[in-house]
């Protein structure tokens, strides 16, 4: 673990909430974020409600994630919204416009339960739409595998957004694997 200069983790936590499920219950979600941030959260990933917005309710996920935005404060809310599930690019565009407007400060496209999770397609729109708000961040998550795959994501985040736009304030990967695939090459290269 890293330590900053005052001794402390220097290391992010976050957690997800509304999770697994993407629940349109406002209350729910708002009670799930303050209880994760008084447990010591850094940052917030929401299952945004994909489901319910699908069905027609194009309230709640905007509510909650304002909600949960408003309880955060300055630290990030992620809006997770399972864009594998999602598919069409227009929706993925409309709910990711959704959750940027309603003050999520990422869009992230799974929550790597679903069948497909981040494919390059899901995140040229995202991309697309955090270069028209002009803010926000991309979180790729989900069957990324190797340092191969994340590459294919950053450098549609350099052709979208600009070359230096890819930082840790605005892209992540979501990829434990990686770093296996990291250690690996690592190995190769000392070699």
């Amino acid at each position: 673990m890293a330590l900053d200069e005052a001794g402390a983790s220097a290391i992010a936590v976050a957690t997800v909430i509304n999770f697994p499920d993407g629940a349109n219950d406002v209350g729910r979600a708002h009670r799930e974020a303050r209880r994760a941030l008084a447990a010591g959260a850094d940052e917030i990933d929401l299952v945004f409600p994909w489901r319910a917005y699908v069905g027609g309710d194009r309230g709640s996920g905007p509510l909650i994630v304002s909600k949960c935005k408003e309880a955060c404060g300055s630290r990030l809310v992620k809006a997770i919204i399972e864009t594998g599930e999602l598919a069409d690019p227009l929706l993925i565009r409309e709910v990711a416009i959704a959750a940027l407007d309603a003050g999520a400060d990422f869009v992230k496209t799974s929550t790597g339960r679903s069948r497909v999770g981040a494919t390059p397609a899901a995140a040229e729109v995202i991309l697309q739409a955090l270069r028209e708000r002009g803010r926000g961040g991309l979180k790729a998550s989900g069957g990324i595998r190797t340092l191969d795959d994340a590459r294919v994501y950053l450098e549609l985040a350099e052709r979208i957004c600009g070359m230096g736009w890819a930082t840790p304030a605005t892209f992540r990967i979501g990829s434990s694997a990686i770093r296996d695939d990291a250690r690996a090459a690592t190995r190769r290269s000392d070699q």
